[in-house]
């Protein structure tokens, strides 16, 4: 079998699980009301300019100071909370398949 083969049959069970389709699910619910909307973009915005910080070795003590006080703002927001947690359980897959790969490679 043809390597693409396999990752295009992977791609197709992977838009079919649970998890991807609770995901697609909960982003259209989130994306339908736009106070939500915004909070989750200047949260993901935050978290990335907190890590960009941190990698570059700076002092991120206020950005983390922030960025707990918006999650715990976040995590009051039933919507938002489901929407992050699923997040997390995707990206949590996304990390194993890449460590996989890695791993098949070493």
């Amino acid at each position: 079998m043809n390597i693409y083969d396999s990752i295009l049959t992977f791609s197709n069970d992977f838009k079919n699980c649970d998890e991807v389709k609770e995901f697609k699910n909960l982003k259209k619910k989130i994306d339908a009301n736009e106070d939500n909307k915004k909070m989750i973009d200047d949260f993901h915005k935050k978290l990335y300019d907190y890590q960009v910080a941190k990698s570059k070795g700076e002092d991120v003590k206020e950005k983390e100071k922030k960025l707990n006080e918006l999650n715990m703002l976040l995590m009051s927001n039933t919507d938002i909370a489901s929407f992050m947690a699923c997040e997390v359980r995707i990206s949590t897959i996304v990390n194993d398949i890449v460590k996989m790969l890695e791993d098949t490679i070493k």
